[in-house]
């Protein structure tokens, strides 16, 4: 007797369990919202604004969609259009989204698989980023991509902008969705980041629901509303493949370019040591921007440690280097003219965290960005050889001098052994104060401020 109570009572629970679980359900009636407000708000800068405000209203034959304001620049209407009908399972989707909060973001919630990121394709397309590959790295961007943890970070660094830096939008856009209830209402806000996500909710609590964006755009009308283009599923496996690159490749990619060149470097090396060999985009003092090049540090072992060539050479349309003969006919000459400033070496030689870089750039160590700073006449705060010639420059030494504490100078040293400030950041120069350098404004200075092969200071 007592087995059948206890085996009736557990019956009489699972059944008012069920009961509670079916009256719950997104299936149900009453889990459908009474109303649902959508405000979809463009600021766009210079091109105008855009608002658009709908309801959907329930009744006996669904749900009816109403765009109760368009707001395009000047034109506005904020009369109460119908659009149309809308079947309750669209808004039972929505609403379940809206409330079943999703507290992380995996790859399988956005549709796609790690196995897709070890396609052959996946890798053709990244192909074009760089102008030659070798092997190994090749071999290393397959592995790349295929690793699960970086296709998660991939994820957070993508779909929800971690660690990225908006410097500036030059549009702005504001998406409420609004559901009411009965005993409640659920007020949800979109990020401006692919499929609106993370969302929040009103007490700022985040919803990693992808389904939201895609249940938006089939239910609103095309508009000129920015938000589409963050709502909209692009091609997110290539997009999340140029994270991975960008993120966990590029750098070690640019680490492994020098394999392509060996016979050039092993002639350079044959005179100069060299060290930190890798393709660079840029340039530490914006002598070049934009195209590929393959840097190193080159040194003459007669020389203090701290001073080094800082080579730059061009990595040609057709894949080719441009052949470093020119930097071994010249790097003597660049050399033996900083022997001759010894205030230079000494400085130098008295610490082992002071630096000195002389900049080769192909042919020269003054580059032509740097020739045409030094003659523009228009900024006569920068030009400080402005009657300079091509022959004049090419004997000239282009340098960057940093010492123990963070300050740097990037100067020039003529044919005369004159020691020139182009411009300099920090508080002091070699020995000399920013005030001495005749400059009293915080950040980059400007000062051409000449130095004697002694170290002194020649009065302007």
């Amino acid at each position: 007797m007592r087995k059948a109570l206890t085996y009736l009572t557990q019956l009489l629970r699972t059944l008012l369990l069920l009961l509670a679980l079916a009256v719950s359900s997104p299936g149900r009636a009453s889990s459908l919202p009474t109303k649902v407000s959508i405000t979809d708000e463009t600021f766009a800068g210079y091109y105008g604004t855009y608002i658009y405000r709908y309801e959907l209203v329930a009744g006996p034959d669904g749900y009816r969609l109403y765009r109760t304001l368009r707001q395009e620049n000047k034109l506005v209407d904020s009369l109460r259009h119908f659009l149309k009908v809308v079947d309750r399972a669209a808004v039972r989707r929505l609403a379940w989204e809206a409330t079943h909060r999703r507290r992380r973001l995996t790859l399988s919630d956005l549709g796609l698989r790690y196995e897709e990121f070890g396609q052959p394709r996946l890798l053709d397309s990244l192909r074009h980023m760089r102008r030659s590959w070798n092997a190994r790295q090749l071999a290393l961007a397959r592995q790349e991509l295929a690793r699960p943890a970086n296709i998660d970070y991939a994820i957070r660094r993508y779909v929800l902008r971690y660690h990225y830096a908006v410097m500036h939008r030059s549009t702005n856009t504001s998406f409420r969705l609004r559901l009411e209830y009965p005993h409640k209402t659920i007020v949800l806000k979109a990020s401006q980041q692919p499929l609106g996500l993370p969302w929040r909710d009103a007490h700022d609590r985040v919803f990693y629901n992808p389904g939201l964006a895609p249940l938006l755009l089939a239910l609103l009308p095309a508009t000129e509303s920015g938000t589409t283009f963050y709502f909209e599923r692009h091609d997110l496996l290539l997009a999340l493949a140029r994270q991975i690159y960008a993120d966990r490749c590029a750098q070690k990619l640019n680490a492994l370019t020098y394999l392509n060149f060996q016979p050039a470097l092993a002639r350079l090396a044959g005179r100069y040591p060299i060290a930190d060999a890798q393709e660079d985009p840029g340039s530490y003092d914006w002598q070049w921007q934009g195209e590929p090049r393959l840097t190193c540090t080159a040194r003459d072992p007669a020389l203090p440690a701290g001073v080094s060539l800082f080579v730059s050479l061009t990595i040609q349309d057709d894949g080719q280097l441009f052949p470093p003969d020119s930097l071994l006919r010249k790097a003597d000459y660049y050399l033996g003219q900083l022997r001759l400033v010894p205030f230079l070496l000494d400085f130098v030689a008295a610490h082992p965290a002071r630096r000195l870089a002389v900049s080769f750039n192909n042919t020269t160590s003054v580059s032509r960005r740097i020739r045409d700073e030094q003659r523009d006449k228009a900024l006569p705060e920068q030009a400080c050889l402005p009657n300079a010639t091509d022959a004049y420059l090419d004997r000239c030494v282009s340098f960057e001098l940093r010492d123990e504490d963070g300050n740097y100078a990037r100067c020039l040293l003529t044919p005369e052994l004159e020691v020139i400030v182009r411009h300099f950041g920090g508080d002091r120069v070699y020995r000399y104060t920013r005030e001495q350098l005749g400059r009293t404004e915080p950040g980059l200075s400007y000062p051409c401020a000449r130095l004697d092969r002694n170290g002194n200071l020649k009065k302007q």
